[in-house]
């Protein structure tokens, strides 16, 4: 994995990922790999293979913790990815998740939100760090914290008035069309009837 070429480099993650080879040789490449070489597609395919090879050692989770850093928004995904597939929700790592939230790209926060929402931990600074979100100035995001917190605490009201608001005339089509896939996703879970009149009012 310390080949000049990339495309060698891609292509022997790409060969571990096929043997399902988890010996601690290959955890600890895979490791040093994701956190120091240079092309994001060969980072984001170690993220990866760490999430399909199923270790969650903790030279692989403080890997992939670390790499919740890099630079590249591509690669955080592949990272999120791996640690949601793990099962990883210790309090270090739902703390990262939280910090994702803070973060300047909204393409970051979004991640954070859904982290948290499939990580499946309510404790109070978590819906704390949701609620704060709410009122992010970007409507994508603001749709992404709601849907966690609807997740996390079905029926959550603030979040649910925040769909509410994403459902009005003066907001972006692909916000609203987000906002209506998450209510109908979390539709089983439902009770407010003010959604349920917003919905009929947006089709009459």
């Amino acid at each position: 994995l310390v080949d000049k070429d990339i495309y060698v480099r891609r292509h022997l993650i790409a060969f571990f990922l096929t043997m399902k080879a988890r010996d601690s040789l290959t955890i600890e490449a895979l490791h040093r790999v994701l956190l120091t070489d240079k092309d994001e597609e060969v980072r984001s395919l170690c993220a990866s293979a760490f999430g399909m090879l199923g270790d969650s050692g903790q030279l692989t989770v403080s890997g992939l913790r670390q790499a919740l850093g890099d630079a590249y928004v591509v690669v955080k995904e592949k990272v999120v990815a791996a640690l949601v597939d793990l099962k990883i929700n210790d309090n270090l790592t739902i703390i990262e998740f939280r910090r994702m939230l803070e973060d300047n790209d909204e393409r970051v926060q979004i991640l954070g939100a859904q982290a948290l929402e499939q990580s499946s931990v309510t404790d109070a600074e978590t819906v704390v760090s949701l609620e704060q979100t709410l009122g992010d100035s970007d409507p994508n995001v603001r749709c992404a914290v709601s849907r966690a917190l609807l997740t996390l605490i079905p029926n959550h009201t603030q979040a649910l008035s925040i769909m509410g608001e994403l459902l009005s005339d003066d907001v972006e089509s692909t916000s609203k069309l987000a906002a209506l896939e998450t209510l109908n996703y979390l539709a089983p879970t439902l009770e407010n009837h003010d959604i349920l009149l917003l919905l009929l009012n947006i089709l009459t």
